[in-house]
């Protein structure tokens, strides 16, 4: 499969079974297979909107392709993925990470995870970040690669831009506490230049500083 899938335009036809993968809040997703021009057909998930968030995708009141344009840019991995048309209604295909019928995907926690794949973690955090976004951790999971295990963003229906409350205290509590948390939190401080954010993990830094259990207790 090359880098980035053809345009949706370029579908030339997608098949959807009734065996289902998943279920969220926006719609279900299903196994199928797709055939681009010139490419081979190949197994992809589908995920169907509910009616509410096709009717959003069709008048463009829902900004779910700029979502993928904006962390696309940012360098953020995610499956490849495009939204196409499929009966009439707008559907997501996306890279089919299953073996045997089982995800590849793992849930992003990480105290029994090495420190590269928590660093690894912090950086798609920090790019994140950057281009505008707060990760919930439903968001974020791992998949197995030759350096180990690395995060991807697998599922976009749960990413905010600026909320009233960032997930960001919940992502430091997925790290072992003492010297991995610490490090997680100010390695984020370094490299997270969005104000939004920034200003967020400097209000974390500043409980942090007056009470030294923070680091040793939940947050």
């Amino acid at each position: 499969m090359s880098r980035e899938w053809r345009k949706p335009e370029d579908v030339q036809w997608l098949k959807v079974s009734d065996r289902q993968l998943g279920e969220g809040a926006v719609g279900k997703v299903f196994a199928g297979r797709i055939k681009f021009r010139g490419k081979k057909p190949f197994a992809v998930a589908v995920k169907q909107f509910k009616p509410l968030y096709s009717r959003r995708l069709l008048d463009k009141t829902w900004p779910y392709p700029r979502v993928i344009e904006d962390l696309k840019r940012a360098g953020v991995r995610m499956p490849k993925m495009a939204l196409v048309e499929h009966a009439g209604k707008p559907v997501l295909v996306s890279e089919l990470f299953q073996k045997e019928q089982l995800t590849k995907i793992s849930d992003a926690w990480m105290s029994s995870l090495p420190e590269d794949a928590r660093d690894a973690m912090v950086e798609t955090l920090t790019k994140m970040m950057n281009a505008g976004y707060d990760a919930s951790p439903d968001s974020i999971g791992f998949v197995s690669t030759s350096r180990g295990p690395r995060p991807i963003v697998h599922d976009l229906d749960s990413l905010r831009k600026e909320p009233p409350h960032t997930a960001l205290r919940g992502w430091l509590k997925h790290f072992p506490k003492g010297e991995p948390r610490r490090k997680a939190l100010e390695t984020l401080l370094s490299g997270v230049t969005n104000p939004f954010f920034k200003k967020e993990l400097e209000s974390i830094r500043a409980e942090a500083e007056k009470d030294w259990f923070w680091f040793r207790d939940k947050l």
